[in-house]
């Protein structure tokens, strides 16, 4: 006699999704802003090539199992791809980087993508890269020569900022997505799914957060090289976080391996305090880190950059977020008391679909 229960006869199901860099850094499109183009001339690193074909049966196999450079991008160009795109009816997603200068006009930003584009979903990414991200891994910077949230280094427009010149300004981000979510919230609900907006209202239904960034671990998004090696996150393709090669090593074994699950949990394992006492820490668990480039005014570090713009677009969406999905408030808290998943399935579908 079997006494195994049937949920004990299951198979095991983990997920993961893995970015393939073929061409490496290697890209037509030449943008000054771009955290992949020095890759190539990374210590240690990847270096330039294409993918051989010996490595690209490898991972094809395994998953299956288990351009020219300093080329400029020309709007017309994207444009007509675009059109090609409707021509032949090929749905299409737009991802659009958020950066110093087009934070500062979020409506002309949105209406162009909706108008002139017609994308009907919408992502966005703000562009936050750490001065001397060419060479330096992220969490292997001098934690003591972090700024301080709110001094003046820990903005982009000053000359010994932490960031990059052309990194999105927090606050700046903040107001951006908040004039976005008014837009989308007054016009195109039911039309529309913005990647910030589409979560925060699924993970206030009790829903699993629909993008890395806001969940409470990672890991799951990895990254192979030309050459065959995989990294930890397509983030993360430094020499510190190399997995090893599909060459040499299995997927599964790379990634279930005991250290790419500790990437995933120290997303909110290595929270700093002000983080876990925060009351939106269900709805950012500490965003990407490789963003936590700040210490806390206590001098705490691993604050992550963006922490006082997402702040401002939480206060500003998730009143109409709970009251649209008709989540009880727990008074104590002013957080929301999660539904059981069948009917907070339910009323997702009915509120992004309502006219």
């Amino acid at each position: 006699m079997n006494n195994q229960s049937e949920t004990e006869k299951l198979p095991v199901q983990r997920r993961f999704h893995i970015m393939a860099k073929p061409g490496g850094s290697t890209c037509n499109i030449d943008c000054q802003y771009c955290y992949y183009l020095d890759k190539a001339d990374l210590p240690n690193g990847p270096g330039a090539g294409r993918m051989s074909d010996e490595v690209l049966e490898s991972y094809i196999r395994q998953y299956i199992e288990g351009v020219t450079k300093n080329g400029k991008p020309t709007f017309d160009l994207v444009m007509n791809g675009i059109k090609l795109l409707k021509k032949h009816r090929v749905p299409f997603n737009t991802l659009t980087c958020v950066n110093r200068l087009n934070a500062k006009r979020p409506l002309d930003v949105y209406r162009f993508l909706r108008r002139e584009v017609q994308s009907t979903y919408i992502q966005f990414i703000p562009i936050v890269e750490y001065k001397g991200f060419e060479t330096t891994a992220p969490q292997y910077w001098d934690p003591e020569k972090l700024p301080i949230d709110g001094s003046p280094e820990s903005r982009p427009d000053h000359p010994d900022s932490v960031v990059t010149d052309w990194s999105v300004d927090p606050d700046d981000y903040g107001y951006f997505l908040s004039k976005v979510f008014d837009e989308w919230l007054n016009r195109d609900v039911g039309k529309v799914l913005v990647n910030h907006i589409e979560t925060l209202v699924a993970q206030h239904l009790g829903l699993p957060s629909q993008i890395c960034i806001y969940s409470g671990f990672c890991g799951k998004g990895l990254a192979v090289e030309n050459e065959g090696s995989v990294y930890s996150c397509d983030h993360y393709v430094y020499p510190e976080y190399k997995l090893g090669n599909v060459k040499d090593n299995s997927l599964a074994e790379m990634v279930f391996s005991p250290v790419q699950t500790k990437f995933g949990f120290d997303k909110s394992e290595t929270l700093p305090g002000y983080c876990r006492k925060c009351e939106y820490l269900t709805d950012c668990w500490g965003e990407c880190p490789k963003n936590r480039i700040l210490r806390t005014v206590d001098g705490e570090p691993g604050l992550n950059y963006l922490c006082s713009g997402l702040k401002k677009y939480f206060k500003h969406a998730l009143p109409e977020i709970n009251q649209s999905t008709n989540q009880p408030i727990n008074q104590s808290t002013n957080q929301p008391i999660n539904q059981p998943i069948n009917q907070s399935t339910n009323q997702l579908i009915k509120f992004l679909n309502e006219p």
